[in-house]
């Protein structure tokens, strides 16, 4: 398998032309029923990329130029994998320890139950934090007051639950984990992502920070202002919550999700080690129960920054996947899904018109995985 994405012929890598045609129509009736503004697609097999193109319009503005595969997409909470896969990096140098106590790395990180969190617990969303509390305690005490607010109300706000009882997603763990490795490193987290990941995978066309990415390509959901709801607020302005959001093209997410396709190799080099890989990509979850939008599942699967498919078939991921598949969404309409039995890496980049509840009924990004999916012959 090519360690660096090329573009190819389906058939080289055993893909029916005819089976991905079908996949398209389904990417252009996305966008024709009017649930996005736009949409950008990407599916590699084996290092070559079958199948890039971009549907609609670049902003919901009258006037809005076509969306190219060059443009940069909020990528949401896809940039949670990027984040683990940056504090794995601190993880092989020696300085942090997946099972040692988070306050050893936070001091701040104090109270009843929290010497028991540990790094692990923070990457599979076990920590035990309460995530409406910290938004709560932050707006009663710091409104408007930044990035360090957020930190000191997570590490001020007491546990709902003992860590590794109950899964709860939680944007606040990651937030911490940002802070950990800036204060590990001794780097600006942005520094720090683009020397060890971005740089080395090659992806050049990927921002840390939406104030970072040039205007002319940034896709919007919105036109021309956000609105005052949190769904385009948390996508598209800089809040403290997602300061460290990436955004990106549908390329260079697919060259960091190929990397767990290759044991961590890229470019001809190595960004991180196959045990890594390895680790990322296993489930460190059991037997807790999670419930994520208006989903249940009565076990979850969660390896470390990754959602693991396992036996269950969740609405956004591709039902036609091998169990070993794992995935994340980004609100918004971003998903980026790795099958290693199929060796496919899946990119869908969708600009979900604002005020959308949720997901439903926008999002048909398992629709076009399976479509992909469909098209393996061998």
């Amino acid at each position: 398998m090519f360690d660096t994405l090329r573009s190819g012929d389906p058939a080289s890598v055993e893909m029916s032309s005819e089976r991905l045609d079908i996949a398209r129509q389904v990417a252009r009736r996305w966008v024709a029923s009017g649930e996005a503004t736009g949409l950008i697609v990407l599916y590699a097999r084996r290092g070559v990329v079958v199948w890039e193109e971009a549907f609609g319009v670049l902003t919901p503005a009258p006037d809005a130029p076509a969306l190219t595969t060059d443009a940069l997409i909020p990528l949401a909470s896809v940039s949670k994998p990027i984040t683990a896969s940056a504090l794995m990096c601190l993880v092989e140098d020696g300085l942090v320890g997946l099972h040692r106590p988070v306050s050893a790395y936070l001091p701040e990180f104090q109270g009843d139950g929290k010497n028991a969190v540990t790094p692990c617990h923070l990457l599979t969303h076990t920590s035990g934090i309460d995530e409406a509390a910290v938004a709560r305690r932050v707006a009663a005490t710091q409104p408007g007051g930044g990035f360090p607010a957020w930190i000191a109300a997570a590490c001020a706000e007491p546990l709902f639950a003992l860590p590794g009882t109950h899964w709860a997603y939680s944007n606040a763990a990651y937030i911490l984990l940002a802070t950990m490795i800036e204060r590990v490193s001794r780097q600006a987290f942005p520094d720090f992502v683009r020397e060890r990941l971005l740089e080395p995978l090659g992806m050049f066309d990927t921002a840390v920070g939406i104030a970072n990415a040039p205007t002319e390509r940034l896709a919007r959901r919105y036109w021309p202002e956000p609105p005052d709801n949190a769904y385009a607020g948390s996508l598209e302005t800089v809040t403290p919550k997602d300061a460290y959001e990436l955004v990106a093209t549908a390329r260079d997410v697919a060259r960091f999700g190929h990397m767990f396709l290759t044991s961590g190799r890229a470019n001809g080099g190595r960004v991180l080690a196959p045990a890594t890989i390895d680790a990322m990509m296993r489930n460190h979850v059991n037997e807790l129960e999670m419930q994520f939008d208006d989903e249940e599942w009565p076990s979850v699967a969660w390896g470390l920054g990754w959602h693991i498919r396992s036996d269950s078939a969740p609405r956004r991921g591709p039902s036609l996947g091998s169990p070993r598949t794992i995935d994340h969404p980004g609100y918004g309409g971003a998903h980026l899904w790795v099958d290693p039995e199929t060796e496919v890496v899946g990119v869908a980049l969708s600009l979900l018109l604002q005020g959308a509840s949720g997901f439903y009924p926008g999002w048909r990004s398992d629709l076009l995985a399976n479509a992909v999916l469909a098209a393996i012959e061998g």
